[in-house]
């Protein structure tokens, strides 16, 4: 928040100290940003370098895909991302001080569009001592702010109605375990929602 007060222009890049932008990173977003005027926040897929292996992440591109996928966690790299300055103007949660990334990408859900090109321009570096994998250690207060956001995103992404709250807690609970717990609960969800009746969906085109 200290350099979002100091920042003049309309774009503002993100990037941790010790992580390698490609060259023409910010050029490429930059452009696809001028001509795609409705997208304000945008990240890119990328690669996590840790103990001398490069492991590719692939992320979701569309506006809609991001939107349900951020249901599931954090599906913008914060290094990755530029975004137009008045699309953070509130500027950073202090209360989620160890996933404010995450609660600033959901807080935009249904207020701008939010997308990653379909190419990886940086090199994550994953160290132990860094920042952040030193606010990681305090697992259970980053697990605490994982759930809030979590559930913060899947109620912005629908209306619940007071017969699916169960539903959806259970879910919730099973996100937190595994990986293929995950994608066994977000079959799930997708299966919650189609109960709905349309008109009360944000999205009713995804599902």
């Amino acid at each position: 928040n200290e350099g979002l007060k100091y920042a003049r222009g309309r774009y503002i890049a993100r990037m941790d100290s010790d992580d390698i932008s490609f060259k023409n990173r910010l050029s490429l977003q930059l452009s696809y940003l001028q001509s795609h005027p409705n997208v304000k926040i945008l990240g890119t897929e990328y690669f996590i370098h840790e103990n001398q292996h490069l492991t590719y992440f692939k992320l979701p591109t569309k506006s809609e895909d991001v939107n349900v996928l951020l249901a599931f966690g954090c599906c913008i790299r914060h290094s990755t991302a530029v975004f137009e300055r008045r699309a953070i103007e509130k500027g950073y949660s202090s209360y989620y001080n160890l996933m404010e990334d995450y609660y600033l990408w959901v807080s935009n859900i249904g207020i701008c569009k939010m997308e990653n090109l379909r190419v990886p321009l940086l090199i994550h570096q994953k160290r132990s001592n860094s920042v952040t994998g030193q606010y990681c250690n305090d697992k259970i207060s980053v697990l605490n702010q994982f759930k809030t956001i979590q559930e913060l995103a899947l109620k912005k992404l629908t209306i619940l109605l007071p017969e699916q709250i169960d539903s959806f807690s259970s879910l919730l609970r099973r996100l937190y375990t595994s990986e293929s717990c995950a994608r066994d609960a977000y079959i799930e969800y997708r299966e919650i929602i189609r109960q709905i009746p349309i008109k009360q969906r944000i999205y009713p085109h995804l599902y």
